[in-house]
C-alpha cells in the first residue's frame, strides 16, 4: 500500500512540475530599477520629473513645465543626463 501510495504521488508530482511552472512568472529576478530613487535624482538635477519608467534602454521620465504641462524626456540611464537622439541608446 505504501508503495503504490509513493508512486502516485511521484507520478502527480512529475506531472503537475510542468504546470507549476506555466503559472510561475518567466522572470524571478529583483528588478533593479527604483522609481523613487530616479524621480528624487532627476529632481536633484532641477528636473520636475513626476513620474518615470523603463522605455528601451533609456528612462522616460513625465517632467512637469512652468505652464503646467507635462512633457515626456528621455534620459540615459548610468548618468540621466538627457538623451539628445536615440542613436544614445546603450
Amino acid at each position: 500500500m505504501f508503495k503504490r501510495t509513493a508512486i502516485a504521488l511521484s507520478a502527480i508530482t512529475l506531472f503537475a512540475a510542468p504546470a507549476l511552472a506555466m503559472t510561475t512568472p518567466s522572470s524571478v529576478t529583483v528588478d533593479s530599477f527604483n522609481k523613487e530613487h530616479v524621480i528624487a535624482s532627476l529632481q536633484q538635477r532641477g528636473v520636475n520629473a513626476q513620474d518615470v519608467e523603463r522605455w528601451g534602454s533609456f528612462i522616460r521620465a513625465f517632467v512637469k513645465q512652468a505652464d503646467g504641462t507635462v512633457k515626456s524626456e528621455l534620459f540615459k540611464p548610468d548618468t540621466l543626463t538627457p538623451a539628445t537622439n536615440l542613436a544614445d541608446a546603450n
